[in-house]
């Protein structure tokens, strides 16, 4: 999980086996780092991971 900045804040770039697959996910949320790492380890699909937090976007390479 790499930290990022752009022109509309923070966001981060995280690589996951979501599905079986290997997954590229840029996460921008208003979710703590540390309770974002919590929330990405307990999820195995891109299903659970659109869940995580309401106010999230999500974007999937």
């Amino acid at each position: 999980m790499k930290k990022k900045m752009d022109g509309k804040g923070e966001y981060f770039e995280v690589m996951m086996d979501l599905d079986g697959k290997f997954t590229r996910c840029f996460l921008r949320s208003g979710l703590g780092r540390n309770e974002l790492l919590r929330k990405l380890y307990s999820i195995s699909t891109i299903d659970e991971l659109y869940s995580i937090d309401q106010k999230a976007v999500l974007y999937i390479a």
